[in-house]
């Protein structure tokens, strides 16, 4: 490999649970990119089907390294990370397909030419039927997030944070915000990374349409209480990253939230009950759960409010989450 392209491996990092064929349909689309310095490192979560035996045969060139137990997406990230050798780190999700060949090759160069650049990248959400816009995340203060639109009329819009189903930094980057908060169980962890790009770092994140992937959003590989995951880890990134009267303030908007939507869902369960329809028990508990999601996060405040300059990538932080998982998984298993 010529020097100058070796200067610029990309480490293109893919995290994998129960998704063979999306999974080989994500890494095809990777090697048909022009850009020849590329190395693919794909990080199975414990799979329990033949999603790592597939990868294997199919790609032997790919890096596949496989996880003891089911550590989450963040944690596999990280893992990628530190076994990563190039100088741009590009995440993906399994589920996604590089819509161009010269896409990489394009967030490279992007990179290069703008050193005040976190992240670069994008998602088009082809699952929902959209295929003419990008989007990138900003955050309220309210904690909640709202879509930042790129077209291909334009070069990007500066945005809060990218989801890391398709996500460009420099190596550099990731290694001096201490990569991805592993204790955001499921979601939120792209938050998290994106927020500490910009905020500790002054970097600009940008979505653009011209270097953005083709989301699927598969079905398979997921949690079955994503919707928990999710209220947990909104609260825990407020309670890190926002002071202790902003989220005295956001906890009670919660309540009246959950007041409302009880309020608002009642005559609609008392319908359904009399009619003898089915009550999907996410909407039963909704409310409800997201006030339970501050229970646990409130027991760690302490650990939650230091873990901003936490260095995650350290080997014994590695250690720490690992046997955190352990304990956990064993406690539930009693």
């Amino acid at each position: 490999m010529p020097e100058e392209l070796a200067k610029n491996l990309v480490s293109v990092i893919i995290p994998t649970y129960n998704r063979a064929e999306p999974t080989c349909r994500c890494i095809a689309s990777v090697l048909e990119q022009d850009w020849p310095a590329v190395e693919i490192l794909v990080v199975d979560d414990h799979s329990t089907d033949d999603t790592p035996q597939v990868v294997a045969a199919r790609y032997p060139q790919v890096r596949l390294i496989r996880a003891s137990r089911r550590f989450g997406p963040a944690h596999l990230r990280n893992i990628g990370i530190r076994a990563a050798t190039g100088d741009f780190l590009l995440f993906l999700d399994s589920d996604v397909v590089l819509q161009r060949p010269g896409l990489i090759r394009d967030q490279v160069m992007r990179l290069q030419e703008e050193p005040t650049l976190g992240e670069i990248g994008g998602e088009i959400p082809v699952h929902l039927g959209i295929s003419d816009h990008a989007r990138g995340k900003r955050l309220d203060r309210l904690g909640n997030n709202h879509p930042v639109v790129s077209t291909p009329s334009d070069r990007g819009r500066c945005c809060d944070y990218l989801a890391t189903c398709n996500v460009m930094v420099r190596r550099q980057t990731a290694w001096t915000v201490g990569g991805f908060d592993p204790y955001f169980i499921f979601g939120g962890e792209d938050v998290d990374f994106g927020w500490r790009i910009r905020h500790r770092l002054g970097l600009r994140n940008v979505v653009d349409f011209r270097l953005s992937v083709h989301h699927h959003h598969a079905a398979t590989g997921r949690y079955p209480d994503e919707t928990m995951r999710y209220h947990l880890t909104r609260v825990r990134f407020d309670l890190k990253h926002f002071e202790p009267l902003h989220n005295l303030c956001l906890f009670w908007i919660d309540v009246l939230r959950a007041m409302v939507f009880y309020g608002l869902l009642l005559p609609k369960l008392a319908i359904k009950r009399m009619q003898n329809e089915p009550i999907v028990r996410d909407n039963l508990l909704g409310g409800w759960n997201l006030l339970r999601a501050y229970a646990p996060n409130l027991r760690r405040y302490g650990r939650i409010r230091n873990s901003r300059c936490t260095d995650f990538l350290a080997p014994e932080e590695i250690r720490r989450y690992e046997k955190w998982i352990e304990r956990t998984s064993e406690a539930h298993a009693t």
